[in-house]
This record gives C-alpha cells, sequence and structure tokens, in this order.
C-alpha cells in the first residue's frame, strides 16, 4: 500500500503498528545491552585506564546517552491511556508556562536534537578528522561551523513537524498502548541534512589517507579507511530503511517511533572508538594510549 497523505490506520492496523513499534524497541534496547556487555571488558581493558580527554568524554557521552534515552522512552510505549494523560499533562505545562500550543512541541523537538546523539557521534568523527590532519585547529573549526550549519535545518525542520504533530484519539484504549500521532510520511526530512554531514566527513575522513596510500601504505591507513567506510555504510542503510519505511503508514510508527537510529549511531559511535583504541594496543603503537584519537597523520 503506497502512501496516502490523507490517510490513518484503522483500528488493527495501528494496533500491529503499535505492537511492531514495541518490538522493535524492545530489540533495539536488548541490542544495547548485549553491545555493551560484550564490549564491556575491552572498554575496561583499553579506555578505562587511560586519562580524561575529550575522545574519553564523548565515548563515555555516547554509551549512556543512548541507553538513558531508550529507558526514558521504550516505557511509555507499554503504558495504557496514554492520550489523555499526555493531553492533561501538556496542557498543564502550556498553561503553567504560558505556552502557546506550537511552542510546547518545538521545545521538545529542540531538546531532542540538541541532546541526540548525532551530536556525540558527529563529535567521535570531527577529532578524529582532525587527527588525521595534524591537528590544524583550522581544520577543527571548519568542521565545528559545518555540522553547525548543516545541523541548523534539522531544529527548524524538526521544530515545524513536531509543532503540527497531533494527538490521534485513541480508538482502543485498552488494547492499544502507547500515545498514538497523526502519520508524517516526511517524517525522515530532519535526518537528512545531518547525513549530509555524514557524507562529507566520511569523504574527509579517507581522503588523505587514500591520498598517502598512493606512496605507502600502512595497517592504520588500511583500518581507518575501513572503519570510516563501515560506519558510513551502516548509518546510510538505516536512514535508506527509515525513509522507505516512513512512505507506508504501517511501517511508519516502527521505523521512526522505536528509536532505531538513536541506538545505531551509539552502537557504530562505540565500535569505531573502541576499534581504534585496541587496534593501538595490539600492534604496540608507541603513542600514550590515552592520546590514540589524537595521533596525526604526516603531511602529504
Amino acid at each position: 500500500m503506497g502512501f496516502d497523505l490523507g490517510a490513518e490506520l484503522d483500528v488493527d492496523e495501528l494496533y500491529y503498528a503499535t505492537e511492531n513499534t514495541k518490538y522493535l524497541a524492545v530489540a533495539l534496547c536488548t541490542l544495547l545491552t548485549c553491545e555493551t556487555l560484550e564490549t564491556l571488558p575491552t572498554e575496561v581493558r583499553y579506555v578505562w585506564g587511560s586519562r580524561w580527554s575529550f575522545g574519553r568524554i564523548v565515548f563515555h557521552a555516547n554509551r549512556i546517552w543512548a541507553p538513558v534515552m531508550l529507558a526514558v522512552y521504550v516505557p511509555s510505549l507499554f503504558m495504557y491511556d496514554m492520550s489523555k494523560k499526555v493531553g492533561r499533562i501538556a496542557h498543564q505545562v502550556k498553561f503553567t508556562l504560558n505556552l502557546s500550543a506550537p511552542d510546547m512541541p518545538s521545545i521538545l523537538a529542540i531538546l531532542y536534537l540538541w541532546f541526540s546523539c548525532d551530536s556525540t557521534h558527529s563529535s567521535v568523527l570531527i577529532v578524529r578528522i582532525w587527527a588525521i590532519y595534524q591537528l590544524k585547529i583550522w581544520v577543527l573549526v571548519t568542521m565545528c561551523l559545518g555540522c553547525i550549519v548543516l545541523g541548523t535545518p534539522s531544529i527548524v525542520l524538526l521544530q515545524m513537524q513536531a509543532s503540527k504533530v497531533h494527538l490521534r484519539e485513541n480508538p482502543a484504549p485498552g488494547l492499544i498502548s502507547g500515545c498514538p500521532t497523526t502519520i508524517n510520511p516526511l517524517a525522515f526530512i530532519p535526518y537528512l541534512p545531518p547525513f549530509v554531514a555524514e557524507t562529507i566527513l566520511f569523504i574527509v575522513t579517507v581522503y588523505k589517507p587514500l591520498k598517502l596510500s598512493r606512496h605507502m601504505t600502512t595497517r592504520l591507513m588500511s583500518r581507518l579507511i575501513l572503519n570510516g567506510t563501515q560506519y558510513y555504510m551502516i548509518v546510510f542503510v538505516t536512514l535508506v530503511l527509515i525513509i522507505i519505511g516512513s512512505l507506508f503508514p504501517r511501517t511508519n510508527h516502527v521505523v521512526n517511533g522505536a528509536g532505531l537510529i538513536t541506538a545505531v549511531w551509539s552502537v557504530v559511535c562505540s565500535r569505531l572508538i573502541l576499534s581504534t583504541r585496541s587496534w593501538y594496543y595490539k600492534s604496540q603503537v608507541v603513542y600514550p594510549t590515552d592520546l590514540v584519537e589524537m595521533t596525526t597523520f604526516p603531511n602529504s
């Protein structure tokens, strides 16, 4: 069934969409838990013993933020008769703070985007690029400004979408859990500017190793190229799934309401950092282990 802008799910479809969202959310929580437990020995060995640096702070922020975010959000998917409760709370908050109707979701959208793992995983890539380009300040400033420029449209778009979101009256409050909302087939649009930034960061990350590999090839260059490519492809495939799923009513809530992109970003960022740190140890590189994110390449 293609997407009809005026279409909404009937009771049966809404029920199954809600159930599938819950299943995916639980699967993602399980994935994060298993990922944390599996990589915990590596984290203890290669991260906990290092001194505090920006790279380590980013790692722990990424490690903590996604599970906390899902732990707060996912239980609401299993609560019944949420529409009335959320409606009453939103009305009370707006009345207390003297907010107009669009303001409340706008504030929530800003907080969601600002504190999301988007900023965390972007920081991971920026630190790696800064190191590859000899810790040049202009590179760091350029990367940060570029992410701000490309991140601003996402904030605006997310505000616009959130202000248009309406709670849908739950047709079966005793059967359908969560808080049904109207379907938005363009819910993936705010992800596109960050994805453009991801693409640029990926190109910049592999450009210098590829350029240097024409003259000499090292395991470090191969590792950076491999890790960067794996990271980008996983994020790309995830975004494609979200875009396709958003276009169909039966999967729209599932891909946008289960925390898919949050979990994926968290996993790939953790793997990216741990892979680099463990490689340095196993290769017996002479650099201090607490500075591995800041190891630079020679001038090309």
